[in-house]
């Protein structure tokens, strides 16, 4: 794994402490939304807003993983990683039906087909899952992933109610549900949730009768093999396809696939969801397609990724979250290959996708650090994951003469009142500049809690905020301490600098904001009593003179790198550049239980390989005071001279030049022993072809039928 190593904020105090996100003491139901159960241990729930894993509330931020199409299985490790790194908190995870089940009553979930490595690395690496058996995955492979036995020898409509199609897949589901159902949440492992199907339609009048029905028997099928979980829905298209009735699942996603080839440039956003229509299980989005073929032009999947690049998930990631979506999987977060006859005929056999992870595992750096940027943000802030769509009235937005039109969204949640504006421009495929204030009417409720006189005022010393073409920004107001500890206090009162960081490291409250250089940026903090903000040459500070408990901090552009612009005891307050947050990593251990001693001594290992063009220096933010040693790829280092803050909570490290890596998985494998075999041994004099099948069927169910002579032959007729 090629790392760009800049910062580690510590997560360890915390998490050693027995750090855990609850839900707000007041109502989780929200307005009118029925509490859900999904399982009757009641290990995964949801109402109208959210998730809730074991009673916490979380927001569901995953990327979709095929193993199958990284046929290599210790390899897999390395990507689990580098998805949760990015501070995604779970996978999506496709079963190929073909691969898995060749032939009628054969089953092969072993090597790159096998299911529970996969669980057990999950476990350790701490990433839930959600599986999706099909039997119909589509995932652009041939017949969706239904087995050419499938295909020619079931003679009924497939997708359907039809007994013969029923006999096919039955034996195939009751195996998954075998091989997933010990490890599921409700039973220590990391799955949380299984899809019914993949984009189906619910209507008659579309194909063949009998879909409800089948999806029914999927139903009955999965839950018998023992399944406790929520059971999904990804829709084909925003048509609330099995939303309720015969056959429709738990919680209800909407398919969105947004481009279809790389040839299209408008790249329009429309802010629509069935989800937002229906209100009866968190705004889920299962397919968050970036691309669907790659045939466009310019062809290529470099393009794909050029276009779906860090700009496009500013604006599109966050357009998501404007439709207050609290559950989303990006297709593909790692796309790999697919090998031999596994693609259909409208992609290549690579399967890259433009994603954030490459096919040969590199990371797509802008493109993966907008993700994790996103990823850290949606980790560190708990109020967002249960929000509400503010009307219009509740704010004003004033683009600045001769800008181009600005929209916002504004997403409150309901118990502690913090606020998040998604801005954005108007048109989503505007490239320049446009910049805006905000005028946020704020109830006196609000005002008397945070001390504010009269409404709020952004910026307040910066001439506006500033958008630059494909960008979009969320706008944070309100935002109390962070809820891990209680009672919680009054802390960031408006911030238009995003929140990369927000947390407790050692009893102290860390604030990490980050936003483009070339901008400027202000946000307002209650600080510690007593003490002064640190100066620097592009930070301007005022008191908020609508109440002078909050100090301004006004970043000027051409601000570059980390700077600590308060450090005391009990708080620390850190701004860096969006570039340099690429280098930044909030690194997680289990979380222990609330009686578990604290650490007495603990030691940090960092195993990687620098990118030849990344800093060799280190700055560990949040280090436990009971460190003992810090080794990278096995090699003590110490902080450099004169480096430590407060002791070693903040601390500088030098990296030694390409050192030896311990890990196997680093070292290019060796390619001797090569295996060979005779490809044409029918040429041989002595060949023998008794064996061989005589092809002699003159029918097929397959819809080809033969363009001349009686003679079927199809290979997969004849079970080849």
């Amino acid at each position: 794994m090629k790392l760009r190593l800049g910062y580690i904020i510590s997560l360890l105090i915390a998490c050693a402490a027995g750090t855990v996100i609850q839900p707000s003491s007041q109502s989780i139901l929200g307005q009118g939304y029925p509490y859900k159960y999904g399982n009757q241990k009641g290990t995964v729930t949801w109402d109208g807003y959210s998730l809730f894993i074991n009673n916490q509330r979380i927001f569901l931020w995953s990327g979709e993983f095929h193993p199958w199409r990284l046929p290599v299985v210790h390899k897999w490790r390395d990507v689990l990683e580098k998805i949760k790194a990015a501070g995604m908190n779970a996978i999506s995870v496709y079963i190929h039906w073909g691969l898995t089940n060749p032939a009628p009553g054969i089953f092969d979930f072993n090597e790159y087909r096998a299911l529970e490595p996969l669980f057990k690395m999950a476990m350790e690496i701490g990433i839930w899952i959600v599986l999706r058996p099909g039997p119909y995955i589509n995932a652009e492979t041939t017949a969706g992933g239904i087995p050419h036995w499938v295909t020619s020898h079931v003679s009924g409509h497939l997708r359907t109610n039809d007994t013969a199609y029923y006999n096919a897949w039955r034996p195939y589901i009751d195996k998954v549900a075998e091989l997933a159902a010990p490890h599921q949440i409700t039973r220590g492992g990391p799955v949380i949730a299984v899809q019914l199907e993949n984009e189906y339609v619910d209507r008659d009048d579309v194909g063949y009768p009998g879909k409800r029905e089948m999806m029914g028997e999927l139903k009955a099928a999965i839950r018998s093999g023992g399944i406790e979980v929520p059971l999904t829905i990804n829709d084909a298209y925003m048509g609330a396809n099995y939303v309720n009735g015969t056959g429709s699942g738990d919680i209800y996603g909407d398919l969105i696939a947004l481009i279809q080839g790389t040839g299209n440039r408008s790249l329009k956003h429309t802010p629509n969801s069935t989800n937002m229509q229906i209100h009866i299980n968190p705004c889920t989005y299962p397919n968050f397609r970036e691309v669907h073929t790659t045939l466009g032009v310019p062809p290529g999947y470099e393009a794909c990724a050029t276009l779906t690049n860090a700009e496009f998930e500013s604006v599109f990631h966050l357009a998501l979250l404007a439709n207050n979506a609290k559950m989303i999987n990006i297709y593909m977060i790692y796309g790999g290959t697919s090998w031999g006859h596994l693609p259909f005929p409208g992609v290549y056999t690579s399967y890259d996708y433009g994603a954030a992870i490459s096919e040969n595992r590199d990371l797509r750096v802008e493109k993966y650090a907008e993700i994790k940027r996103q990823g850290l943000f949606l980790r560190s802030v708990p109020d967002f994951y249960k929000t509400d769509i503010m009307p219009d009235t509740a704010w004003e937005i004033n683009p600045t003469p001769g800008s181009s039109p600005v929209a916002a969204t504004l997403l409150q949640n309901p118990d502690t009142k913090s606020g998040f504006f998604i801005a954005r421009h108007k048109d989503s495929t505007h490239s320049g500049p446009s910049s805006f204030r905000l005028k946020v009417h704020a109830n006196p409720q609000i005002r008397s809690q945070w001390q504010v006189a009269g409404e709020l005022q952004i910026p307040h010393i910066a001439n506006s905020i500033q958008l630059e073409g494909r960008q979009s920004k969320i706008i944070t107001t309100f935002l109390a301490s962070p809820p891990s500890v209680e009672p919680r206090h009054n802390t960031l009162l408006y911030s238009t600098a995003a929140i990369l960081y927000f947390g407790w490291m050692a009893g102290r409250e860390v604030l990490v904001l980050t936003g483009h250089s070339s901008q400027e940026h202000e946000f307002a903090v209650l600080l510690e009593t007593g003490v002064t903000a640190s100066p620097h040459r592009f930070l301007n500070t005022s008191p908020y003179p609508a109440s002078s408990v909050y100090t301004i901090f006004h970043v000027l552009p051409g601000l570059t790198g980390l700077v600590p612009i308060h450090e005391s005891k009990n708080q620390a307050v850190y701004f860096v550049d969006t570039s340099t947050s690429s280098t930044f990593w909030v690194p997680m251990l289990e979380v222990m239980e609330p009686k578990t001693p604290p650490l007495q001594s603990f030691w940090l290992s960092i195993v990687g390989d620098l990118d030849p063009s990344a800093s060799t220096y280190l700055t560990i933010i949040g280090m436990p005071p009971t460190t003992k040693s810090i080794y990278w790829n096995g090699q003590d280092i110490v902080p450099l001279e004169g480096s430590l803050v407060d002791g070693n909570f903040r601390s500088l490290f030098y990296l030694p030049l390409n050192p030896a890596v311990s890990n196997l998985d680093y070292r290019p494998q060796s390619l001797d022993n090569w295996e060979y075999a005779n490809s044409l041994p029918e040429a041989s004099l002595h060949f023998d072809d008794t064996t061989w099948i005589m092809a002699n069927h003159t029918s097929t169910n397959l819809s080809q039928k033969p363009y001349s002579g009686k003679h079927v032959l199809y290979g997969c007729d004849y079970g080849l």
